[in-house]
């Protein structure tokens, strides 16, 4: 967790509906939203499922984030498979690039942290994701380096 109160959060869960990948971060929403006085930095939390059957926790007041939930700071983003099959991909791509203007803003800003947790069979999806935002592989290999040599982009894969 970043000292300064207004560094920003980019939150990749990337659990296939059993919480592997949202766990660690609806504790650490938690833990801000309840322990943390005084923060003001943004939270972007992209979540994903196979289906929205799947989908533990979501960007509704009426839901299991209702108890910390802040619209000026957090938002929650669920990625799904284009249809409900289990071999279906999660849709990282239209999630994340529907903000990408925003994630790439933010990973610019020395503040903001990254954090990826789940499947580490998401690492290569991601990365092409990111690519997209950068311009080209060659570009995202170099930020994604930047971030992870300066603490800022941490994986919690396996």
């Amino acid at each position: 967790m970043p000292e300064e109160l207004d560094a920003g959060l980019i939150l990749i869960g990337t659990g296939t509906g059993t919480g592997t990948g949202i766990a660690p971060f609806r504790a650490l929403v938690k833990h801000i939203y309840r322990e943390v006085e005084g923060r003001t930095g943004r939270i972007l939390l992209f979540y994903g499922a196979k289906s929205g059957l799947e989908l533990l926790y979501m960007n509704d007041e009426k839901n299991d984030f209702s108890q910390y939930y802040d619209q000026k700071t957090f938002e929650a983003f669920q990625a799904l498979s284009p249809r409900p099959h289990w071999g279906d991909p999660i849709a990282w791509e239209d999630v994340i690039t529907q903000r990408g203007q925003e994630v790439w803003s933010m990973l610019g800003d020395p503040k903001t942290r990254v954090y990826v947790a789940g499947l580490e069979k998401m690492r290569p999806e991601l990365d092409t994701v990111f690519a997209g935002l950068a311009g080209s592989e060659e570009k995202w290999q170099r930020r994604k380096a930047e971030l992870m040599a300066g603490g800022r982009w941490v994986e919690l894969l396996y």
